[in-house]
């Protein structure tokens, strides 16, 4: 029998890119000496979110080996995946990684932490180790980190570089964010010249994995079951595991469930062994079971409270989805054939529905949802494009605002405000099938 498995949403073996001589250390807390000891000027930057998150940002602001730049360069700030953090756009040193190709270029380079990661886990009034406390804490999804996290960090790096616009990368996760700030809170579309979105995970009406379907069925009671037992954040500081529980024991104390154990245990053998956690950044239970709720209903919209508390809250039964209708942005959607959590055929609706968008698929069929952040190739198959494209969308905006949100497309939309090669799919599949695995050897 196994422990509780590790996931990460960016994976990231040794076999996948060798370490590169000058990295001192691979985890998330070392993102700023590696910038450092790769020949580049950095900066680390404290950002306060309207519900008083305490978020670590880093910044590279020039080329490698310079210490100043054109003024009015391009500025870009990066969000990572599911779990992941700033040192996904680094970690693999300035050979491979994006956030050294793109400083190289002459941008503005920007590397946001989510709340909840390991370089985000402070609040100015709630200690997320606290046994009480940390519910609070750990009480959010993917859309608290599009709608505070990333419009507080936009805020921030345009007030700091006195510019009234930037370009936005996002991975995974990292573009989810994108699409719920800009659709919730569309005067921010006012504040990004462009947005190129990395395997962007939105609308599920084709999700393509079977088994995770299958699993997002019981996504309510696992969220539910799981917090009740004290349970909300994964790979906590100094963990080895997502979830600290010795299933084994578990299984063994529990009749009732050992079928269910022991099936479980025939489809999944993995130690912690196959992941590096020092890579991982941690997160909340919560952010995937919104994503799981998503799965569930083939949808993209709010997260589901039950009938009760989404007619008080919403006004409505259901929660409402995330209107990508109200997102006047230019965006660009990249997707890859070999992507096994975003279908195409979402990837051309999102298209369709987005105001001002293109769509672009890597040029290598076998290119999987990771590999953005993780491939050899990925400079020359995603990179460079977007850096090309970033420098002729800043050009234009630089001569005629071309990009900039009319009055007709922002009117009627008011503000609210606040209240490895192995494969990223099945490392999905692990951690719901043992948190699941989890809840019922504790029913």
């Amino acid at each position: 029998m196994w422990w509780a498995l590790c996931v990460i949403a960016i994976v990231a073996g040794d076999e996948v890119l060798p370490t590169q001589e000058n990295v001192t250390s691979r985890n998330v807390y070392s993102t700023f000496k590696n910038i450092i000891a790769e020949g580049y000027h950095a900066e680390t930057h404290n950002v306060i979110t309207e519900d008083e998150y305490i978020l670590e940002v880093y910044r590279i602001p020039y080329r490698r080996n310079e210490d100043s730049g054109d003024e009015n360069r391009p500025i870009v700030l990066l969000m990572h995946g599911l779990l992941g953090a700033s040192n996904s756009f680094t970690i693999y040193g300035s050979e491979y990684s994006m956030g050294y190709h793109l400083a190289d270029a002459g941008y503005d380079v920007w590397l946001g932490n989510a709340r909840g990661t390991k370089n985000s886990r402070r609040h100015l009034k709630l200690d997320a180790d606290d046994n009480t406390q940390k519910l609070q804490f750990f009480d959010f999804t993917f859309e608290d980190i599009g709608r505070y996290d990333v419009a507080a960090m936009v805020n921030y790096i345009l007030n700091h570089t006195k510019q009234d616009g930037l370009h936005f990368i996002g991975h995974s996760q990292g573009a989810t964010n994108f699409l719920v700030l800009a659709s919730m809170r569309p005067e921010f579309n006012r504040k990004f010249i462009s947005a190129h979105l990395l395997g962007p995970v939105g609308y599920q009406n084709h999700f393509p994995n079977q088994q995770l379907l299958k699993i997002s069925r019981i996504t309510d009671m696992l969220y539910s079951v799981g917090v009740s037992l004290g349970y909300v954040e994964l790979y906590p500081p100094n963990s080895t595991v997502a979830l600290d529980i010795n299933t084994t024991s578990l299984c063994l104390n529990y009749l009732h469930s050992q079928n269910l154990c022991e099936s479980l245990n025939d489809k999944i053998e993995l130690t912690t062994s196959e992941v590096d956690v020092d890579l991982i950044g941690g997160g909340s239970i919560k952010q995937f079971a919104h994503y799981g709720q998503n799965i569930r209903d083939r949808a993209f919209r709010r997260w589901n409270y039950g009938i009760a508390r989404n007619l008080q809250i919403y006004g409505w039964e259901r929660p409402p989805p995330y209107d990508l209708k109200k997102i006047t942005t230019k965006v660009t959607l990249h997707y890859t054939l070999n992507d096994k959590l975003v279908d195409v055929r979402d990837i051309l609706a999102m298209a369709h529905d987005l105001r001002h968008a293109d769509i672009r698929k890597v040029p290598r069929d076998s290119f999987l949802h990771e590999e953005f952040v993780t491939a050899k190739d990925a400079k020359e198959l995603v990179t460079v494009y977007i850096i090309d494209a970033i420098a002729k969308d800043h050009q234009n905006k630089m001569e005629d605002d071309s990009y900039e949100v009319s009055e007709e497309d922002d009117e009627d939309y008011e503000e609210e405000s606040p209240s490895s090669s192995r494969n990223v799919e099945s490392q999905w599949i692990k951690l719901f099938i043992t948190f699941s695995f989890f809840v019922f050897c504790n029913l």
